[in-house]
């Protein structure tokens, strides 16, 4: 069976730089956007809660390294 690494690295590879700068730069914003919302109010897409989140924007953050893109990674 496959890593969840490895099924994020399948799946994403073949979308364009553009489509990935997207997706990086929205699971970004969600994570701001919780963060000031605070505990209080609760995580509505539960970026830090899931993990999955953080390992899809590693790999876009590889992947775009790999295709000499600048990427600033997500600070968690």
């Amino acid at each position: 069976m496959a890593s969840i690494n490895e099924c994020f690295d399948r799946v994403l590879k073949p979308l364009s730089t553009p489509a990935l700068r997207m997706l990086h730069a929205e699971i970004g914003r969600l994570l701001a956007e919780e963060d000031e919302r605070g505990n209080a109010s609760g995580a509505r897409y539960g970026v830090r809660k899931f993990p999955d989140f953080k390992v899809q924007a590693d790999t876009i953050e590889r992947i775009l390294g790999n295709r000499n893109e600048a990427v600033h990674p997500i600070a968690w």
